[in-house]
């Protein structure tokens, strides 16, 4: 249990160092906190699309091969990153859409 928790530490504490930098070094226009909260929570449950994608991928044969680098920077490049960053897309962009405050930011206007 204890090894457990440790990994879990682990695996979130690069996420709360990132997201109290960006948080703590804007000075001019500060997300609120609950808009932080949430877009980090999507992400989290946007594994869920990602492995479904991911075994999606592996099943048309884009699977990890350690006997051809070009499979491996395949199955990297293909099967994981683009799973992976597309679900998180898909989900932060879907809760962007209903904040102006957010959309402004993304469209590079002032926010006001």
């Amino acid at each position: 249990m204890i090894y457990t928790a440790n990994l879990v530490a682990m695996a979130l504490a690069p996420v709360v160092v990132l997201i109290t930098y960006v948080y703590f070094n804007d000075y001019n226009n500060k997300e609120p906190r609950k808009l932080l909260l949430v877009s980090f929570l999507l992400g989290i449950i946007s594994v869920v699309p990602a492995i479904a994608l991911s075994t999606m991928f592996e099943a048309l044969g884009l699977r990890l091969d350690s006997s051809s680098l070009w499979r491996t920077f395949l199955f990297a490049f293909i099967t994981v990153a683009f799973s992976e960053e597309l679900a998180k897309f898909i989900f932060l962009r879907w809760y962007a859409n209903k904040l102006k405050r957010l959309l402004k930011c993304m469209n590079n206007n002032s926010v006001k």
